[in-house]
């Protein structure tokens, strides 16, 4: 691995993401929540409206017992929208040149910083 290559990956998943949130949906339902009372997953009474970019359909009687995706409570919103029980993505945050620029000019200095945020990234599509 070195800076260049880095970069380049960098780059790339920008533009996936950029892709992505280029057209996103607007969906309307009601938030699903746990209900400590009950100890399980359900919908209140309160309908919202969510910008997504990608929606996963959920099997709501293994939800309610817990069956979530853990990618669902980091970067998702969990709706029932008409009589299905979806998570749908919010658009993903973007970072600022400035925070890129930064970043580059790190893994310049000390590719164990790349490894690191590479590792991080890693463990964290191991808990979906």
């Amino acid at each position: 691995m070195d800076p260049s290559v880095v970069e380049e990956t960098v780059r790339e998943a920008l533009r996936a993401a950029l892709s992505a949130v280029s057209s996103p949906k607007v969906a309307r339902g009601n938030p699903i929540r746990f209900d400590e009372k009950e100890r399980i997953w359900k919908p209140i009474e309160q309908s919202i409206e969510v910008e997504y970019v990608e929606e996963e359909r959920l099997d709501p009687k293994q939800a309610m017992r817990g069956a979530i995706p853990t990618r669902a409570r980091l970067h998702g919103r969990l709706l029932q929208v008409d009589n299905e029980w979806k998570i749908l993505y919010t658009p993903p945050r973007l970072p600022s040149d400035k925070e890129l620029a930064a970043f580059f000019d790190e893994i310049r200095k000390d590719l164990g910083v790349a490894k690191l945020v590479a590792s991080l990234a890693m463990t964290e599509e191991g808990r979906e």
